[in-house]
């Protein structure tokens, strides 16, 4: 038995929203569902799913109505407020390379032996580090075959690069800017 059951007693409000199906080059597809009476995006796509609703009154969306809010807000804002996770991840690759150079800067001053930096080397190039916890454990901590850490802790964090996800990418360099240049084209600038 369900907690939650239809009220009845209450009438239905029925509301028409506007879907635009776009086809994007060399492929793909994607499709917007704007409903400009409640203040709701819908995205469904090649590239991953989202949907967000905001308040539909002009006052609060600084805007005449919910499509001009959507052709007018910055992109970066948008992505932020449908993607539920985190838009930012590390980039290893990035991150392993400012290590490499950490390296030999701390070989330059002396700071390490030859052979910390060939070990450090040696972790580098061995292809497994994927994360930020793995790098950490690897760098930071003492190791069995040697006396002491690599690094210090600050001084790895201080290596880790961080990049835009790749649903963030999705959103702010094809999708968002898809719909608003067809709402200010074609919805905007009609009314």
């Amino acid at each position: 038995m369900s907690y939650y059951s239809y009220d009845t007693s209450k009438p239905v409000v029925a509301n028409t929203a506007t879907t635009y199906y776009m086809k994007f080059k060399p492929t793909g597809w994607a499709i917007f569902t704007v409903d400009n009476v409640y203040g709701s995006l819908s995205i469904i796509s090649d590239w991953g799913n989202w949907s967000r609703l905001w308040s539909s009154d002009p006052k609060s969306l600084g805007a005449p109505d919910f499509n001009h809010f959507l052709s007018d807000a910055g992109i970066d804002y948008l992505a932020h407020k449908l993607i539920k996770g985190e838009y930012q991840e590390l980039d290893v690759e990035a991150t392993l390379l400012n290590i490499k150079k950490e390296t030999l800067r701390s070989r330059r001053n002396r700071e390490i032996t030859q052979e910390m930096a060939e070990a450090i080397w040696e972790d580098l190039e061995a292809g497994d580090l994927f994360d930020e916890n793995e790098i950490l454990r690897v760098f930071t901590e003492t190791q069995p075959y040697q006396d002491d850490a690599y690094f210090e802790y600050d001084t790895i964090v201080n290596c880790f690069e961080y990049g835009n996800t790749q649903e963030y990418k999705n959103l702010t360099e094809l999708l968002l800017p898809a719909l608003q240049t067809y709402l200010k084209a074609n919805i905007c600038a009609t009314i």
